[in-house]
């Protein structure tokens, strides 16, 4: 295992140390677990770590409280449960977010899965992946009910007016794609980044470089105005459950394992709104699902936070037990709190209506904007954030 660096992305074969021990990332092939995966992980966590598991923003899971001694057994572990890749290179470049209804939602596209199995083909097969950061990373977006606008990578497939489009970035200007060509547009921009030596694309300029040098069709590619995101609770085709601020415990894992053989087809689908899908699960299993969260209006599903204190090492205050005391006080159903543990803001690098950046006075008070842009109020204690988050949700 090599040395760990501030700001990279840990893996299986690369973890993480925290303030709970090792962080170990697995990451499931297009965010799936069978029933038996999910109790190997459920099993692992409880015999190796310390029994909690972080789902993240990429549909990972995180296992935590991990000795470098029993990652080791854990890696063989996890190969013979297929759920990563047989070498550190590949499972640090196999970074694709995939719609998580696809094949599941008749109104996602079906050609979903075929273009992220291109996607891994080509990962596998082209030695230029190699010269990628560990962070370069793919979308596939079929629409349907749980589309993909808000997430984007380096290289976004999206169905748009009923075509696929090839989207760098955050780039306006987009190349229309299909199955034929994907391949053949997925070399070339694999080789324009090795010959610029660019790790990451998420800027328009290396899209409009792109397809300046490589002669490419383009069209204007204009983001929809209103975006209908899966409600939690149950849909026509299975359960969506919001995990309480992302965070599982062994038990619970076990649990919707035990739920999706009785109710549902026995499979979990990960999502990067860190909830899980039971597809087709019946709504016979609702009793079983209380310490889940089943109601869309329940007000922890708007917060997003990172463990905090003590469990990452930078963390300055105990975002865990903090946000206990301040939920009841958080009232806007529509707006989006965050709550950092510190300002790398790693459980959300997004814009949020509020964010709360801890340090080591309290928590600065962050409107419109990321955990470490500037403050409107700096260093507040919880009686302070109280009166603050009611006076801010009754303004929405």
């Amino acid at each position: 295992m090599n040395n760990i660096r501030r700001g990279w992305c840990p893996s299986l074969y690369h973890p993480m140390k925290t303030g709970d021990g090792w962080l170990c990332r697995v990451k499931p092939p297009f965010a799936k677990l069978t029933s038996r995966q999910a109790r190997f992980i459920a099993r692992s966590a409880s015999d190796l770590g310390n029994g909690f598991i972080n789902l993240s923003q990429k549909a990972n899971l995180q296992l935590r409280g991990f000795t470098r001694e029993h990652i080791q057994q854990f890696i063989p572990l996890v190969k013979n449960e297929n759920l990563c890749s047989p070498d550190a290179l590949e499972e640090g470049k196999r970074n694709i977010l995939i719609s998580p209804l696809a094949g599941i939602d008749p109104s996602c596209h079906q050609d979903t899965m075929r273009y992220a199995q291109c996607i891994q083909h080509e990962i596998i097969e082209n030695e230029t992946v190699k010269f990628l950061t560990g962070k370069f990373s793919f979308v596939i977006d079929g629409g349907g009910l749980f589309p993909l606008i808000r997430h984007h990578a380096d290289i976004n497939l999206r169905i748009h007016h009923d075509q696929w489009i090839l989207q760098l970035g955050h780039a306006k200007q987009v190349i229309p794609c299909n199955l034929d060509n994907c391949v053949k547009l997925l070399k070339q921009i694999l080789q324009f980044c090795n010959k610029h030596n660019y790790f990451r694309l998420l800027h328009q300029d290396y899209a409009d470089q792109f397809i300046r040098e490589n002669s490419c069709s383009k069209q204007s590619y204009t983001y929809p105005t209103s975006i209908e995101k899966l409600s939690i609770g149950q849909f026509p085709h299975g359960y969506h459950l919001g995990i309480p601020f992302g965070l599982l415990h062994n038990q619970d894992l076990s649990l919707l394992a035990d739920i999706s053989d009785q109710y549902g087809n026995s499979t979990l689908q990960l999502t990067p709104d860190r909830t899980i899908i039971l597809p087709y699960c019946s709504n016979a299993a609702h009793t079983h699902l209380k310490s889940f969260i089943t109601d869309k209006q329940d007000p922890r599903l708007n917060i997003i936070l990172c463990p905090g204190k003590p469990y990452c090492l930078q963390g300055m205050q105990p975002v865990m037990k903090d946000v206990k005391k301040l939920i009841r006080f958080w009232h806007s159903k529509l707006q989006t709190l965050h709550i950092s543990g510190c300002a790398k803001g790693c459980a959300s690098p997004l814009k949020n209506p509020l964010t709360l950046c801890a340090t080591p006075k309290g928590y600065n008070f962050i409107l419109h904007g990321r955990a470490n842009d500037e403050s409107l109020y700096k260093n507040l204690d919880l009686e302070e954030i109280s009166a603050k988050l009611i006076t801010y949700s009754e303004m929405k």
